[in-house]
C-alpha cells in the first residue's frame, strides 16, 4: 500500500514514465484482492475477481467507460474536485503475474 501511494502521488509526478505506470499495476494486483477478501471470505474468488477487472479495464472499452463514469459520480458526490481516469493499456496485463503473490505468498486471513 505504502508502494502504491508512493508511486501515483510522488513518483507519477516526478518521473511519469512506463516504469511508474507498472509499479502502479503491480501493487494494486497484490493489494486489492488481500482487501476484498474482507468482503469475499475467499482469497480465490477476491484474486479472480481482480484479475478479471483488472483485465476488463484494459481490453473493453464499455467496461473502462462504465468504471471511469462510476468513480466521477462517486467523486462529484462527494465534492471531489478531480478527474476520474483509467488508461486502457494492453500491456498491462503483464502485470497479472502479481496475483501468484497474494494466492501463494502472502498468507490467508484464515491463516
Amino acid at each position: 500500500m505504502i508502494v502504491l501511494g508512493l508511486n501515483d502521488h510522488i513518483w507519477k509526478a516526478t518521473y511519469a514514465n512506463v516504469w511508474t505506470g507498472k509499479i502502479s499495476d503491480i501493487a494494486g494486483l497484490i493489494f486489492f484482492p488481500i482487501l476484498l477478501e474482507y468482503m469475499i471470505p475467499s482469497r480465490r474468488v477476491s484474486v479472480l475477481c481482480t484479475g478479471l477487472v483488472f483485465t476488463l479495464l484494459n481490453t473493453n472499452e464499455v467496461f473502462n467507460q462504465l468504471w471511469t463514469s462510476t468513480f466521477q459520480f462517486i467523486y462529484d458526490s462527494i465534492g471531489r474536485e478531480s478527474l476520474a481516469h483509467s488508461t486502457m493499456d494492453v500491456t498491462d496485463l503483464y502485470a497479472l503475474f502479481a496475483l501468484s503473490i497474494p494466492l501463494y505468498v502472502i498468507p490467508t486471513k484464515e491463516s
